[in-house]
């Protein structure tokens, strides 16, 4: 129930839970390891600038002990990129070398495919940060799903995005589900395109940028 449900800043002892979330939400409700078999790269990328570089602007859903759910982000998406293609990414991929991973057979088919889309051009995003230079991430439990979580989340950071006087946000959703729940908080679409890479799923899927202003 929603009434036991304490939203609280991120520490340290969450960044498992976070990284385990993260890699079971990662590929549109299916089972991971059958897209990408690696979770530690999958976590690095989808997390570890937020939990590592920016603690300070993350929360959690906890129910009793437990993180349920988590909404990470940053005040500066621009300094976000910069650490993440200068460091985060190139770090990432030589521990999941050493590891072997990216020789798995279906590790080098879906990396194929991103290389694939990349080439035609479905991962191009304007740049958004001048009028919305803050972004977040929000991912929930399966199990706690549909209980208002995400709200609690959502409503909590976007009081913290006015504490610190950030003047806008955006954030990236693959769903049209996703795409609805934050446009019930003023966001608007500022940017669609659809990604291909997801083969697994034997369609396109739609890609939104939703920004709202603070």
């Amino acid at each position: 129930m929603v009434s036991d449900i304490l939203i609280r800043k991120f520490c340290d002892a969450d960044r498992g839970a976070i990284r385990r979330i993260a890699c079971e939400t990662a590929f549109a409700g299916l089972a991971r390891n059958a897209v990408f078999d690696d979770d530690e790269l999958l976590a690095d990328i989808l997390t570890l600038y937020y939990t590592d570089y920016e603690p300070d602007s993350c929360f959690v859903a906890a129910c009793g002990k437990v993180t349920v759910g988590y909404v990470v982000g940053t005040k500066d998406a621009r300094a976000m990129r910069r650490i993440f293609y200068g460091k985060i990414i190139s770090q990432a991929v030589a521990r999941s070398l050493a590891r072997g991973s990216l020789l798995k057979r279906n590790n080098r088919g879906y990396i194929l495919q991103v290389i694939a889309g990349y080439l035609r051009g479905e991962f191009y995003v304007p740049d958004f940060t001048k009028d919305y230079p803050a972004t977040l991430h929000i991912n929930i439990d399966e199990g706690f799903r549909g209980q208002k979580v995400g709200t609690l989340l959502i409503e909590r950071y976007l009081g913290f995005f006015r504490e610190e006087k950030i003047p806008g946000f955006h954030c990236s959703v693959i769903s049209e589900k996703a795409k609805i729940f934050f446009e019930k908080f003023g966001c608007m679409v500022l940017f669609k395109n659809a990604y291909s890479h997801l083969r697994y799923l034997e369609k396109e899927i739609n890609h939104y940028i939703l920004g709202k202003r603070l």
